[in-house]
């Protein structure tokens, strides 16, 4: 696939994100997963009660190699909020529970085995799997919002290109 634009790299994610029926976690509650929302990019306003991935592009670079080679390289963050809902009032099992949704993202980032193009969107995503990062927010500052909160940070690599 030629490198056409960097404007698509938060779009082909998130439809990677979207994805189900291939044996990866589905994360979308209407397929089976935990979430009610894989979005690319942050809206203004949240819906609220909902479990939600926003997927942004934190940072990117376009590296030249071989004279007349360039590669794409993007840093994405998945922004993660998970809703407090334990039917017991559990704080702890509510916890668990995001522990388990994480889990999942985890998971379907870190792609296949042997593919690690993210079906073919990207040269390489999230290669390396001690390059993704998960950060959580400490319960007792989102706790006033409802919501447990965590960043999901990996690299891809989009197609090389002549430029």
């Amino acid at each position: 696939m030629p490198f056409t634009t960097t404007a698509d790299a938060v779009p082909k994610e998130t439809s990677w994100l979207q994805m189900y029926g291939d044996g990866l976690p589905a994360l979308l509650v209407q397929n089976g997963g935990r979430w009610d929302l894989v979005q690319a990019y942050a809206p203004r306003t949240t819906t609220q009660r909902k479990n939600q991935i926003w997927v942004l592009r934190r940072s990117f670079r376009v590296e030249r190699f071989a004279e007349i080679r360039r590669i794409a390289k993007y840093e994405f963050e998945l922004m993660l909020s998970w809703t407090l809902s334990s039917a017991v009032g559990s704080f702890e099992s509510d916890q668990a529970a995001f522990d388990d949704a994480v889990d999942d993202v985890v998971a379907r980032v870190g792609g296949f085995l042997l593919d690690k193009t993210h079906g073919g969107r990207f040269m390489a995503a999230a290669e390396d799997p001690t390059n993704i990062d998960v950060t959580y927010t400490p319960p007792m500052q989102t706790v006033t919002r409802a919501a447990l909160e965590a960043t999901v940070r990996y690299t891809a690599d989009d197609y090389d290109f002549t430029g």
